[in-house]
């Protein structure tokens, strides 16, 4: 039962993670773009937020989420 549990997930947090990872690519290509001297930072911040935000879950969508949860799931496009 612990094995079954641990897959689950493990399986809700990778999907979780490409959901928010795929938003934040198409938000990257479609979206209204960064300028300026540190764009690639913001582009950087973007990705790095959006993986470690499904990544992390279970301690983001507390903090973050519970505001805006289609928000929170569908990062950057609030």
């Amino acid at each position: 039962m612990r094995a079954l549990s641990l897959r689950a997930f493990l399986a809700f947090s990778a999907a979780v993670t490409l959901l928010r990872l795929v938003c934040a690519l198409a938000f990257l290509i479609a979206g209204p773009g960064f300028s300026g001297p540190y764009a690639m930072a913001e582009a950087a911040f973007v990705l790095a937020k959006a993986i470690l935000g499904g990544l992390f879950w279970f301690i983001s969508f507390p903090l973050e989420g519970w505001r805006d949860p289609l928000g929170w799931l569908f990062y950057p496009w609030r």
